[in-house]
C-alpha cells in the first residue's frame, strides 16, 4: 500500500476524497481533525498515483504528498525516521539505501499543523544537520536534486525521502468559489459561534459593556460574530484576520503568539468577561495553553467556550471519556466544565465546550 497525505478547500474534504477516487480507484481514506486535510492509501505506486492525478480533471483537490513512515511528532522521533529510512540492517550491519548518496544536494522541507514546543525551521535545521553528517550531502534550499519532506499534524508527524520534484504533487484549486458573484460565503467558524450565541447567550450574558478575548482568532469568524454582541473584542493570532473582521471598529487585532500574551497588549483592560478559543489544538493542550491565558485574563464567575478537536473520528465512549479527562484537567485550572456538546455547525471530529471561572 502507497501512502498519502492530501490537502484540499477547507470544508470540502468529501468532494476531494471523491475526486482521489475517480483518479486512481478504491482508496482507504480518512480525514484529519483539521479542516481542508485527509489521508488516503491505495494499492497503485507513488508515480502511477501521482501521474492519474496530475491528469485528472479536479477542482477541490490543492495538493498530494507522497509518506514512507510515520512516527511521533517530536524533532529526536522525526530524526530517527530520517534515518530509518535512509539504511537497513543486513547481517548485523547497517547499508545504505542510496536515497541520498555523498555530494547530493538536498533540502528538508517541513509543514507543521498544531501547537508544539518546536517550530518548523527547528525540524528542518535538526533534520538537515543530520542528513549532512551521516550521508555526506550537502544542503541547497533553492534547487536540490533530493528531498526530505515533514508533514506534521498535531501529535503524528510523516516523513518522505525522495526526488525534491516527487515528493509531492500540487493541483490548482477551483474551488475557494462556493457562493454567487458578490456574495460572501457563510464560514463554519462564524456558524459555531451564531450556535454559541443562541445556545448559551443567556447564561453568559453577552453585552455592548463586555470585552472578549478570542484566541487563535483568524481569520476572524468568531471574533466577527462576537463584536455584534461585545463592546471590544481582542483578535489574538499572528495570521491575518479577514478585510471583513479588521475592519470592524471594534475588533482589535493582536498579533502575535497567543502563548506571549500580556496585559500591555489589551490596551489597558486587565481583565475581560468572555474567552473563546476555535484553534485546532488536541485537548491535552488546551490547560497547559488555553486555561493558563484564561486564568489570567478573565473575571471570576466568568465563561470561556473552547472547541474541543479529536484527532479522527471517535467513538462516543472515547469522546465520553475524552471529555471526562478534559474535565478534570479543567477542575485543577479553577472552570467548571458546564457542557460538551455537538452544535449544529460542529464537525464530527469536535464538540464545543462552555466553562465557568470560579477562580483559582
Amino acid at each position: 500500500m502507497s501512502d498519502f497525505i492530501a490537502t484540499c478547500v477547507a470544508g470540502c474534504e468529501d468532494q476531494a476524497i471523491e475526486e482521489v477516487k475517480q483518479a486512481v480507484g478504491p482508496v482507504d481514506s480518512r480525514r484529519f481533525f483539521l479542516k481542508g486535510m485527509f489521508f488516503f492509501s491505495t494499492v497503485l505506486e507513488k508515480k502511477e498515483v501521482f501521474s492519474r492525478i496530475e491528469s485528472a480533471d479536479t477542482v477541490f483537490l490543492a495538493s498530494v504528498v507522497f509518506c514512507m513512515k510515520k512516527t511521533d511528532a517530536d524533532i529526536d522521533s522525526i530524526v530517527s525516521a530520517v534515518k530509518e529510512l535512509l539504511v537497513f540492517r543486513e547481517d548485523g550491519v547497517e547499508r545504505s539505501r542510496a536515497l541520498i548518496g555523498p555530494g547530493e544536494s538536498f533540502r528538508v522541507e517541513c509543514n507543521r499543523r498544531g501547537t508544539h514546543s518546536f517550530s518548523s525551521v527547528d525540524v528542518c535545521r535538526k533534520t538537515g544537520s543530520f542528513v549532512c553528517g551521516f550521508c555526506a550531502a550537502k544542503v541547497d534550499i533553492k534547487n536540490p536534486s533530493k528531498a526530505v519532506r515533514v508533514e506534521i499534524i498535531g501529535r503524528d508527524a510523516f516523513v518522505c525521502i525522495g526526488l525534491a520534484k516527487e515528493v509531492s504533487l500540487s493541483k490548482k484549486v477551483e474551488g475557494f468559489v462556493k457562493s454567487t458573484v458578490g456574495k460572501k460565503p457563510c464560514f463554519d467558524a462564524r456558524n459555531k459561534m451564531k450556535d454559541v450565541i443562541e445556545k448559551w447567550g443567556k447564561l453568559i450574558c453577552l453585552d455592548d459593556s463586555f470585552c472578549a478575548l478570542d484566541l487563535g482568532a483568524a481569520p476572524g469568524g468568531w471574533s466577527a460574530e462576537l463584536s455584534k454582541v461585545c463592546g471590544r473584542v481582542f483578535a489574538v493570532d499572528t495570521a491575518y484576520l479577514s478585510q471583513e473582521t479588521s475592519c470592524l471598529s471594534n475588533v482589535v487585532h493582536v498579533k502575535k503568539r497567543m502563548g506571549d500574551l500580556v496585559e500591555s497588549d489589551l490596551g489597558g483592560v486587565s481583565k475581560v468577561q468572555f474567552v473563546s478559543c476555535d484553534a485546532s489544538m488536541v485537548v491535552d493542550l488546551l490547560e497547559r495553553i488555553i486555561f493558563k491565558i484564561a486564568k489570567n485574563f478573565l473575571e471570576k464567575g466568568r465563561f470561556l467556550v473552547v472547541t474541543l478537536k479529536f484527532p479522527f473520528r471517535v467513538k462516543k465512549e472515547t469522546a465520553d471519556h475524552q471529555i471526562s479527562e478534559f474535565d478534570l484537567l479543567a477542575r485543577k485550572s479553577g472552570f467548571t466544565l458546564i457542557e460538551a456538546v455537538s452544535l449544529r455547525h460542529n464537525t464530527a471530529f469536535e464538540k464545543t465546550a462552555l466553562l465557568k471561572f470560579e477562580g483559582n
